[in-house]
């Protein structure tokens, strides 16, 4: 299948505009069969997982899964809870910058098929991303403190309303590296604390919304630790509106949440970004030949189970020269390419919906990238 891609730059920022490679296979569509790591991906993680996304665990047989310098792997087929499909869990990791061939028979009513996949295991770099330095120490009459909360700390909020008929109501405001506790907050419109929950410290939170998780409102933020390039390291929530804890949800195949979106579908999955530091050849477009490239990376992750259905990088997919920024002179990982955030279309489906220009927001299709009828 081709695919045109389109990017542009907004705040240094590489933006997606157009046409990802992606998957759109709901519970009640299993007639595809979405394969992932997807074909030709460059830099899959050591960790991953083989997604059979659209096609039952009891019609998958035969699976193989071999690499060429760690040999053929064993496993186990795991189930979706919220959609038709399955993983396979290799029972060791692979090794790095091997080539990995995976495949499967797939036997649907009496007709079998074989479907395969085949991508490359990252070199991992000698590299930690060092997160942004810690807040400066509260001032007095920063902070609010509460008798009977005597370990809530959060910062003082002042609401100023300029703007004539603006309507009532709470605000949603996740304040960070600032004075006080970080953590999601909930104030009045006068500015009033409604709800506070502190993250850990050396964490952060982001991303405060309300959302809809097995027919429920809900509550998600993400938190985590955010790096100097401007990424997150982390895991998303979900609480519920009596703001009690319902689940973590983790980014798979050994990567950490980022802090730009999470989007729960009406099945019981969630959309997340992640971000991969790897080891790439950046010549071509004019960086070291053995420079660090910081990959865009969506996961459709089973948050019943953990499992990855689905997951799509940017590196192989949308290529280097397609940017329009250029790699660091200082040796510094090259973010060519960056996720900003996710919507849903009304069946649950993913689809990009990037920042492209100040205030304006530009949703692109997603259509499956590998699909095999079968």
């Amino acid at each position: 299948m081709s695919m045109s891609v389109r990017t542009h730059v907004y705040a240094g920022t590489v933006m997606l505009l157009a046409a990802m490679a992606l998957l759109a296979v709901t519970a009640t569509d299993a007639r595809a069969l979405s394969l992932s790591p997807l074909n030709g991906t460059p830099d899959a993680s050591p960790q991953t997982q083989i997604s059979f996304l659209g096609v039952p665990a009891s019609e998958i047989a035969d699976v193989s899964v071999v690499g060429s310098a760690s040999g053929r792997h064993a496993g186990r087929l795991r189930s979706y809870a919220s959609a038709v499909g399955a993983s396979f869990l290799v029972a060791r990791p692979f090794s790095q910058g091997e080539r990995v061939t995976a495949s499967a028979l797939i036997d649907r009513g009496g007709h079998t098929k074989r479907v395969s996949t085949s991508f490359t295991v990252a070199r991992l770099p000698r590299y930690s991303a060092s997160p942004l330095g810690s807040p400066s120490p509260a001032r007095p009459g920063t902070i609010q403190n509460f008798v009977s909360q005597p370990a809530l700390h959060p910062p003082v909020v002042t609401v100023t309303t300029d703007v004539p008929g603006a309507e009532p109501g709470d605000v949603f405001i996740t304040p960070t590296h600032g004075l006080g506790q970080s953590g999601p907050m909930i104030i009045d419109g006068h500015g009033g604390l409604v709800w506070f929950q502190p993250v850990p410290t050396g964490e952060v939170a982001t991303d405060l919304k309300v959302q809809s998780y097995r027919g429920q409102p809900v509550l998600t933020w993400w938190q985590g630790v955010i790096a100097k390039l401007g990424v997150g390291f982390g895991t998303d929530e979900i609480y519920s509106s009596s703001y009690q804890p319902i689940a973590s949800v983790n980014a798979g195949n050994g990567y950490r949440a980022d802090l730009h979106d999470l989007q729960l579908t009406p099945q019981g999955s969630a959309f997340v970004t992640a971000y991969s530091l790897v080891d790439a050849d950046l010549s071509s477009v004019g960086g070291p030949r053995q420079g660090i490239l910081l990959d865009s990376v969506l996961q459709q992750i089973d948050i019943s189970t953990g499992l990855v259905m689905f997951e799509w990088h940017a590196d192989g997919h949308v290529a280097l020269s397609d940017s329009y920024t250029m790699p660091s002179s200082t040796g510094q990982p090259w973010d060519y390419f960056h996720i900003n955030s996710i919507s849903l279309d009304p069946w649950g489906d993913g689809s990009s919906s990037p920042r492209a220009t100040p205030g304006r927001r530009m949703r692109s299709a997603i259509t499956p990238a590998r699909s095999c009828g079968v």
